[in-house]
């Protein structure tokens, strides 16, 4: 929103809540004078001030304008690769565009996007994956005896 449009919303609502003030204490179209005490002029006030004449329920309405035309279109901005061209990329857009799907395939942020498993077997493991899987769990560690109650790690870290 601009700044004025803002400043009009402002204006009417603040409009909007005196008018309903006065319309409750009088039949005119004045704004109580207590609004001048605690808040200062009303838009409206000021507006007749300044050589308005008309009623508020004229003036609220002269407030709303015309709907604005809209824009032009803007300009076609650069594609994705021609701002890789820009930035130094060199190659055909197709081959840009096949590189974009090989890192996708072979995982963006991974070196060869391969799993685990198959990095074992690129390092000579021979099993199936289900038995590599299986390879990955150790035994149950043996229980540990009962200690006395130490410090607290909230402690530990005071202390540290």
């Amino acid at each position: 929103m601009t700044k004025k449009l803002i400043a009009v919303v402002l204006t009417v609502f603040m409009v909007i809540g005196m008018v309903a003030l006065s319309s409750c204490s009088n039949d005119d179209n004045s704004v109580p004078a207590i609004s001048e005490e605690i808040n200062g002029k009303s838009a409206y006030d000021l507006a007749v001030e300044n050589g308005y004449k008309g009623t508020v329920q004229e003036w609220l309405a002269s407030l709303a304008g015309e709907t604005g035309k809209v824009g032009e279109k803007g300009e076609r901005g650069e594609s994705a690769y021609e701002l890789a061209v820009k930035n130094g990329y060199i190659g055909t857009e197709k081959q840009w565009l096949d590189s974009l799907a090989a890192k996708v395939e072979n995982g963006f942020n991974g070196r060869d996007g391969k799993s685990a498993y198959e990095i074992a077997v690129n390092h000579g493991y021979t099993g199936t994956e289900v038995q590599w899987l299986a390879s990955l769990v150790g035994e149950a560690g043996s229980a540990g005896a009962n200690g006395s109650n130490g410090k607290s790690a909230y402690d530990l870290a005071v202390t540290n």
